[in-house]
């Protein structure tokens, strides 16, 4: 396995209150960071979970990153953008 790293910027306009990570251990001051060990060819679901501080659209950008060479480094961000309609709530 490799360890790798889970990085989440904090996104403008919305606040985390909680992360599952399945065990994986996880700080989130602000921005998102989990730490855990991957095998070649796995997945791992860790969800984030924000409250929207204004209505809008909140885009989220994860990234996974490790010090192991990947062969497809294209697959390891991803792009989310969610309209808020109702902010403040969970």
């Amino acid at each position: 396995p490799a360890a790798a790293v889970l990085a989440i910027p904090a996104p403008a306009g919305a606040s985390v209150y909680n992360v599952n990570s399945a065990g994986a251990p996880c700080t989130w001051t602000g921005d998102v960071r989990c730490e855990f060990l991957l095998e070649p060819g796995t997945s791992r679901t860790i969800t984030a979970e924000y409250t929207a501080n204004v209505a809008g659209t909140v885009s989220i950008s994860p990234m996974v990153s490790s010090a192991v060479p990947d062969p497809v480094p294209a697959n390891n961000t991803t792009r989310l953008e969610v309209k808020v309609t109702a902010p403040g709530k969970k």
